[in-house]
């Protein structure tokens, strides 16, 4: 017993000396920390600022500046032998003091990224740790608790970009200050406050009636900390450094921070002993306890029973640490080098999705994504040169091939002899997914505030200008980085500083007028809106604004206004009659100077009275169709009518009038226009016109001459296939009816659209149409149905719509009609392709229409001609349009049809065309001709292929002309064409020509025959003169006509 109660005394003892050393004072650390410099004259002055309430690192006590940064800039002043003046303030007076020059450098500034980029920062002189701050009933635990919670942190602080980056904190909650974010957590308002790990401890141990705790999490960050200056200011950063770094060598550095803060800070083993001298007497007993140790190895033999109750200890505190691992919600894995796996735990099933038999037949190549195995394989070789290792957002792929990530930390382990990689892996998907959305919803936020065209800015309580989108500054005419930071304050033009202190007292600010640029000093016109920004306390902290360059509008709205001015002097001055009268009665309202010209009644005469009391209508009727018509649609253009002037004279007028509401009640704004003498001129432009087209030339008509259908088919290919377009149709504007109608369309389910008629301003079509713009619309589903003249809307499945009018010269030829189903809006380029081709598609309706106009010319100078061939040849008046008229008729029924008809016609017309070659005394000859003159006569077949073969337009109708006296067995001329081989038209008109010479009176017969001997004449000469199949024909039609007996 003796034996094993010396070594417990010999300890007790070295115990009990150790205490007693540690309890000697030290007089080193009681040693004073002032630095006594060398004096110098003319001593050099650092203007440095700080913070009056940020304990325990800058405030005040009195009118003394107190705290770790107060003292170390006047260390570093001591060191340096200069003057330290000290200027404090709130924080952002501070840094606006520093970016005016006025001081030379903050002590104690937090680094960060974005503040590097506008400040320099000297070697810090501490680092700042972070901690979570909470109630004390309350039931966080850590960081990965705050994912619904709302939580405080200081404003501009390096937390406030931490727990945006990362989304950890449902809500984040900014103040201004520490003491702000506490008493908000003690009031219960929020969740947590993340702050400065000695702040927050300063303050709780002064206001322990908070009831607020310290979580003491791992800090998130531990952030540099030391003096800033301006960008570029070398002169003093390099003085800074020098005089920081002379109060660390003299050991007063060390004593500062113990002093203050007992900040973390990365030292050494010497520092650590100089700057805690109780270290060097813990060494002493670290010594005893050592040669204790040596000593109790002879005592080996006394502890066996002990190791052996330890033994079983370890057993049983091995198989405790394995349920732990077995029960973990983290994955625990051991694996090799080589990717093996040797160990997992039952949530490693939860995450992988692999039961744990597999998993302990798996490779980390076969659970690791792909892209991500190379640096899983680099961070076990890593692992196993006995370095730990943390890596974040792994992916690795579940069983079922789903992608997760996850956060592996690790470290080497020994497994069974054998050298082994152990990992903790927590599943991290939501996390990762959370942010992914967090950084998605800031891009677009982004993408927002600099896209959208109104100028938007963000300004503090001194007018400084914190943010700006790029259309703010395009607005000033300023490049972004020359505004920020500027102070509204100085602007060049100061009439928007009322709208802009509006909003720091709480108000809506609203400013709308010119504006002198800041660059460019050009006067615009700008419309300003402002509102406050509120703090967490509903305090006004700065204002928020958004611009409008409104000198467009400006200039639009003067332009109002001259018209306005000049529409009153037109209205006075023009030349035509306007006036304004009442709906309900027809009173005149108003009237210009115009109406006493065009209608001779003076104002005073017809003020006060109605159209009907003067008279003007010579039609009852007339004013009964305008006033229809205006109460229908509200507008009536170009209405000509008869009226009767003052005295009593009659003129034509053409009246445009539309209804207008003035005061209240529905008025009728009128334009009347004397046309009389226009309309005489009109008709003898219209006999002009007709003369002219008679001698257009005829190449160039039919060179421009082209299939309508065709073009209208190819236009709405086009448009189909090269854009989202995937039904379209072309309506085409009748101009009598003044509608619109189907003409040619495709991609259509259904047929219903070949259907549709729309008036001018009836349906979307029509509006198009009647107000010659596009018309837009995005969702049909919002339309009624009726808009789209019974087309079946539903079956189609149209979604989307645009009408385009087809305009030649400002005239509606048509509407261009555009459908889809489920394909995004139109880009702007397949719209210009649109136009493009609606403006090609009215240009081939026009050519159509001139094209038809001057083949209607032409078939008038055709029926001329034939009329004087007629007179020249003495034939009865009338045979021309007779024959033409039976031959026409008789073609159809045997089969011709469209064009083919058309070319008859002119044949018919111009059958012995070629008789103007013969000469007169041949023609006109009265009696019989010799043998010599028959040769002459029948030439004229030939001369009429000579004159029109050239002619394109006439080319087709040479068949009559050309073949008219060509005979069924082949004895006619000039050509002796035999049976078929004489075209189809040339057979009728032999057989009409025959039977209206036979029933006509002649200078050499006086006596027309009978239509039944006209008839036996046909059927004896069919086969041998005429085509059978012809006279039979003709002969059933004279029957239905009436002109031959039934039995004839």
């Amino acid at each position: 017993m003796k034996r094993r109660a010396w070594p417990l005394a010999v300890l007790l003892g070295m115990l009990v000396g150790a205490l007693a050393l540690s309890s000697l004072p030290v007089r080193e650390a009681q040693a004073g920390w002032q630095i006594t410099p060398t004096p110098t004259s003319g001593r050099r002055t650092l203007r440095i600022g700080g913070d009056w309430n940020y304990p325990p690192y800058s405030y005040t006590t009195g009118d003394q500046p107190q705290g770790l940064d107060m003292e170390m800039a006047r260390a570093v002043g001591e060191a340096l032998n200069v003057n330290v003046e000290i200027w404090q303030g709130s924080w952002g007076d501070v840094r606006r003091w520093l970016e005016e020059g006025s001081i030379d450098a903050v002590a104690g500034m937090a680094y960060s990224d974005e503040r590097e980029k506008i400040y320099d920062f000297s070697t810090p002189y501490a680092y700042l740790s972070f901690d979570l701050f909470v109630p004390q009933a309350s039931e966080l635990k850590g960081m990965e608790d705050l994912r619904d919670k709302a939580v405080v942190v200081q404003r501009g602080g390096v937390m406030e970009e931490y727990l945006v980056r990362s989304g950890l904190a449902e809500q984040v909650i900014l103040v201004e200050n520490a003491p702000d974010a506490l008493t908000l957590l003690a009031a219960g308002r929020y969740d947590a406050a993340l702050l400065n790990e000695a702040q927050g401890h300063y303050f709780l141990q002064k206001n322990p009636n908070w009831r607020l705790k310290a979580l003491g999490v791992d800090s998130p960050q531990t952030v540099r900390y030391g003096f800033a200056v301006r960008e570029g200011n070398q002169d003093v950063l390099n003085l800074l450094n020098q005089g920081l770094n002379l109060v660390k060598r003299e050991g007063v550095y060390d004593r500062i921070l113990e002093n203050w803060t007992q900040l973390y800070q990365p030292r050494t083993f010497g520092q650590a002993l100089r700057t805690w001298p109780y270290l060097r007497v813990a060494l002493f007993g670290l010594g005893g306890l050592l040669l204790f140790t040596v000593l109790s190895l002879v005592w080996g033999a006394t502890l066996r029973r002990e190791v052996r109750a330890r033994t079983q200890a370890l057993k049983q505190s091995e198989e405790k640490y394995r349920l732990l691992v077995e029960t973990a919600s983290e994955a625990v894995l051991v694996s090799t080098r080589d990717g093996r796996i040797l160990f997992a735990n039952a949530a490693s099933e939860l995450i992988s999705g692999y039961s744990l038999a597999d998993l302990l037949q798996l490779r980390l190549d076969q659970v690791v994504h792909l892209e991500d195995y190379e640096m899983i394989r680099t961070a076990v070789s890593q692992v196993l040169l006995r370095e730990k290792k943390t890596l974040e957002a792994v992916r690795i792929l579940t069983r079922e091939g789903n992608i997760r990530f996850v956060h592996i930390q690790a470290a080497p382990i020994d497994w069974q002899g054998e050298q082994a990689v152990l990992s903790l892996v927590t599943d991290v998907t939501e996390r990762v997914q959370v942010e992914e959305r967090l950084r998605d919803s800031e891009r677009r936020y982004r993408t927002i505030f600099q896209k959208t065209p109104v100028g938007i800015f963000q300004y503090d309580r001194d007018l400084r200008i914190t943010r700006l989108n790029q259309r703010f500054a395009d607005i000033l005419q300023a490049p972004p980085k020359r505004l920020i930071r500027m102070n509204m304050g100085e602007l060049k033009d100061q009439r928007v500083i009322p709208a802009l202190r509006a909003a720091l007292e709480g108000r809506e600010g609203f400013y709308e007028g010119e504006y002198q640029t800041t660059q460019s000093g050009v006067q615009i016109f700008v419309w300003m809106r402002t509102a406050p920004f509120l703090n967490d306390q509903g305090e006004a902290v700065g204002g928020i604004g958004m611009v409008e360059d409104i000198s467009v509008r400006v200039k639009i709205e003067q332009a109002l206004r001259d018209s306005e001015e000049k529409f009153s002097k037109a209205f006075r001055t023009t030349p035509d009659s306007i006036s304004i009268n009442r709906m309900s009665d027809g009173v005149f309202l108003e009237v210009n100077d115009g109406f006493t010209r065009v209608t001779g009644y003076e104002p005073q005469e017809a003020l006060g009275k109605s159209v009907m009391d003067l008279g003007l209508w010579v039609s009852a009727e007339d004013e009964k169709l305008l006033t229809s018509r205006l109460r229908e649609s509200g507008e009536v253009l170009d209405f000509e009518a008869s009226m009767r002037v003052k005295g009593g004279a009659l003129r034509i007028g053409q009246v445009s009038s539309r209804t207008v509401e003035l005061n209240g009640e529905r008025c009728v704004l009128t334009i009347l226009r004397d046309v009389t003498e226009q309309k005489r001129t009109q008709a003898r432009l219209q006999q002009q016109y007709q003369q002219i087209a008679a001698l257009r030339d005829v190449d160039l008509t039919i060179t421009a001459r082209i299939d309508l259908q065709e073009v209208l088919r190819t236009v709405l290919e086009h448009i189909t296939l090269q854009t989202h377009a995937e039904a379209a149709d072309i309506l085409l504007m009748n101009p009598e009816t003044q509608q619109l109608t189907y003409a040619a369309g495709r991609g259509f389910f259904t047929n219903s659209v070949q259907h549709v008629r729309y008036a001018l301003g009836e349906g979307y079509a029509g509006l198009a149409a009647q107000n010659q713009h596009t018309v837009v619309i995005s969702r049909l589903s919002e339309v009624p149905p009726s808009f789209f003249g019974g087309i079946d809307l539903a079956a189609e499945r149209f979604t989307g719509y645009l009408a385009f009018p087809l305009l030649v010269e400002g005239q509606v030829q048509g509407v261009l009609e555009v459908y889809q189903r489920s394909t995004p809006d139109l880009e702007l380029e397949h719209v210009s392709f649109i136009e493009s081709m609606v403006n090609q598609a009215a240009i081939a309706i026009d050519n159509a229409a001139l094209f038809r106009k001057l083949t209607q010319a032409y078939d008038a100078t055709i029926a001329g001609w034939a009329r004087a061939l007629e007179l020249r040849d003495y034939e009865t008046e009338g045979h021309s349009e007779r024959v033409t008229e039976w031959v026409v008729e008789l073609a159809q029924r045997m089969g011709m049809n469209g064009e083919n008809l058309a070319h008859v016609r002119r044949g018919a017309l111009l059958h012995d065309i070629g008789k103007m070659g013969i000469p007169d005394q041949v023609l006109l000859k009265p009696g019989p001709l010799t043998d010599e003159e028959w040769v002459i006569m029948r030439q004229h077949p030939m001369h009429a292929y000579y004159m029109l073969a050239d002619i394109d337009f006439l080319r087709p109708a040479l068949d009559i002309p050309y073949g008219h006296h060509e005979r069924w067995d082949g004895s006619g001329y000039p050509r002796g064409l035999r049976g078929e081989e004489i075209p189809l038209a040339a057979r009728i008109f032999a057989v009409v020509d025959v039977w209206d010479a036979l029933h006509s009176s002649r200078p050499y017969r006086p006596q027309p025959w009978e239509p039944e001997r006209i008839a036996a004449y046909l059927h004896e000469e069919s086969g041998r003169l005429f085509d059978p199949q012809v006279v039979i024909e003709f002969l059933a039609y004279l029957r239905e006509q009436g002109e031959l007996p039934s039995g004839g």
